[in-house]
C-alpha cells in the first residue's frame, strides 16, 4: 500500500489596509491567491467597527483557516473656523486648503464672494480620513445713515452735527461744524466696522430779513375781474395770503370782492418776520339792496369810491332812464324812496363818475331792488 502525504498550504490573503471610517469596504474573496477556495466569517468587512475576518478552506483541501484583522480609523473632524458676516463689497479672506488640523482638501466655490451669502463646501483629498466641512457666509447689506439735508437762515445759530444717525450709524462729519453764512456739503463716514456707506448732505444757507415791505396794486374800480398783485420790495421766496384764506405761492389773487381787504407775505423760510397791509380796498358795487326796515342791506350806495375820488358822483336812473336819485359814495346812500314813495322791485341802472389815477372816468350798470 503507497501512502501520499500532502503537504498543508495554508491559504495566503494579503492583510486589509486600515479603512477610514464610513469609506467603501473591500470584498472578501472567496478564493486565495493560491487557489484555497472557501468562506469568511463574517462575510462582509465593516466599514465602521474594528473586526476579526476567520477564512475557512472548503472541505477536501489541505489547508488551514486564515484570520484578517481589519482596523477602522476614525475621520479627522476639518476644524475651519466659521467666518464672520462681511460687508457688502468689503475685502473677503481667502479659503485655505489646508485646515488648522493638517487636513488639506479643495473648496467649491473656491473663492467667497462679498456681494451675496452662500455656503462654501470643504471636500478632503482622497487621501485624507477627515470629514468635509460646510461654511455659511452672510453678506450684509450696506446701511445708507438717513441723515437729511436741511435749511438755516443766515446768521441763525448754526446746529450741532450729529455723530449718530437716526437709523443708529456712528461716524464723523468732514467738515464737522455748519458754517451758517454760506451753502455747502458735508460728508458722514461711518465708524469702522459698521456696514454702512458715506452720505453727502447739503445745508442751505437762505439770506435772512430780506422781507423788509411789499407794495400791491388793484385792477381799476369796477372791472369784471378785480385783481390784486402783490410785489414784495426784495426777492425771495415768499407765500400770499388774501384776508384769512390760505397761503399761496403766486403773488397775484383773483376776481376779488369789492371792499377793503388784508394781505399778509411770508418767507417761506422762515428768515424775515411777516408782514400785513390791511388797507386793500377793491372798489365794485353791489348787485342788489333790500330796503325792508331791518337795518340791514337797507340802502345802496358804492363803498369806498371816496377812497380814490373824492368829488365823485353817482346818478340812479328807472328802467325808462328817468333820474332817481343823485348821491355821493360819502352819502347814507339811495333808500329805494324817489318823492317820498317806495320805488317797487325791480332792476335800476346807475352812472357813476369819478377820478382814478388823475383821469376822470365814467362807469355805468345796474342793480336789483328786492322787497
Amino acid at each position: 500500500v503507497s501512502i501520499r502525504i500532502d503537504p498543508i498550504v495554508p491559504p495566503n490573503f494579503a492583510p486589509i489596509p486600515n479603512i477610514c471610517s464610513g469609506s467603501p469596504s473591500p470584498i472578501l474573496a472567496t478564493t486565495s491567491p493560491n487557489g484555497i477556495t472557501g468562506t469568511w466569517s463574517p462575510a462582509i468587512v465593516s466599514n465602521t467597527t474594528n473586526g476579526s475576518y476567520v477564512f475557512t478552506p472548503s472541505s477536501g483541501q489541505c489547508s488551514t483557516t486564515q484570520i484578517l484583522n481589519v482596523a477602522i480609523t476614525p475621520k479627522v473632524i476639518t476644524d475651519f473656523p466659521a467666518i464672520p458676516s462681511i460687508c457688502f463689497g468689503s475685502v473677503v479672506p481667502v479659503l485655505a486648503t489646508t485646515s488648522p488640523n493638517g487636513v488639506t482638501g479643495t473648496w467649491v466655490p473656491a473663492t467667497i464672494s462679498n456681494t451675496l451669502s452662500g455656503s462654501y463646501d470643504f471636500t478632503p483629498h482622497v487621501t485624507e480620513c477627515a470629514t468635509t466641512q460646510v461654511l455659511n457666509v452672510v453678506v450684509n447689506p450696506l446701511i445708507i445713515p438717513d441723515f437729511d439735508d436741511f435749511t438755516i437762515c443766515s446768521g441763525a445759530t448754526a446746529p450741532i452735527l450729529a455723530t449718530t444717525s437716526p437709523n443708529g450709524i456712528t461716524g464723523t462729519w468732514l467738515p464737522s461744524t455748519i458754517n451758517n453764512t454760506t451753502s455747502s456739503s458735508y460728508v458722514f463716514t461711518p465708524d469702522a466696522p459698521q456696514c454702512a456707506t458715506t452720505k453727502t448732505i447739503n445745508v442751505t444757507v437762505n439770506p435772512s430779513n430780506t422781507l423788509v415791505n411789499f407794495t400791491w396794486n388793484v385792477t381799476d374800480a369796477f372791472s369784471k375781474n378785480q385783481i390784486v398783485t402783490v410785489s414784495a420790495v426784495n426777492s425771495g421766496n415768499y407765500n400770499y395770503q388774501l384776508d384769512s384764506g390760505p397761503f399761496q405761492a403766486s403773488p397775484v389773487f383773483e376776481n376779488v370782492a369789492s371792499g377793503l381787504h388784508s394781505i399778509t407775505v411770508i418767507d417761506v423760510n422762515g428768515c424775515s418776520a411777516p408782514l400785513t397791509d390791511d388797507s386793500v380796498l377793491v372798489i365794485g358795487y353791489p348787485k342788489y339792496f333790500t330796503p325792508n326796515g331791518d337795518t340791514y342791506n337797507d340802502t345802496w350806495n358804492i363803498p369806498g369810491l371816496s377812497e380814490i375820488s373824492s368829488d365823485s358822483r353817482i346818478y340812479i336812473f328807472d328802467r325808462y332812464g328817468k333820474l332817481l336819485k343823485d348821491i355821493s359814495p360819502n352819502d347814507s346812500g339811495w333808500d329805494g324812496v324817489y318823492i317820498g314813495q317806495p320805488m317797487p322791485a325791480s332792476d335800476y341802472w346807475f352812472t357813476v363818475v369819478y377820478s382814478e389815477n388823475n383821469t376822470i372816468k365814467e362807469f355805468k350798470s345796474h342793480f336789483s331792488l328786492k322787497r
